[in-house]
């Protein structure tokens, strides 16, 4: 992975910017299990860490990453 200068775990595609291009590549996979720990889709849970799967905390991290414009 390349480092553009800050680490946005919602930049869900390494373009340096959390966009509307990240919000689709999540919405393409609403609700689906992320077995993998390396899964860059399952970004939060209900305690703050990935919790295997794509849901309401991994939106509500985006939704944050999104409004503070970095």
């Amino acid at each position: 992975m390349v480092s553009l200068g800050f680490n946005k775990t919602a930049d869900l595609n390494n373009d340096g910017v959390v966009n509307l291009h990240d919000l689709a590549f999540m919405s393409d996979n609403w609700l689906n299990n992320q077995t993998n720990e390396d899964s860059v889709l399952d970004i939060s849970g209900s305690e703050g860490k990935p919790n295997e799967s794509v849901d309401l905390h991994d939106f509500a991290k985006f939704s944050r990453q999104y409004k503070s414009g970095d």
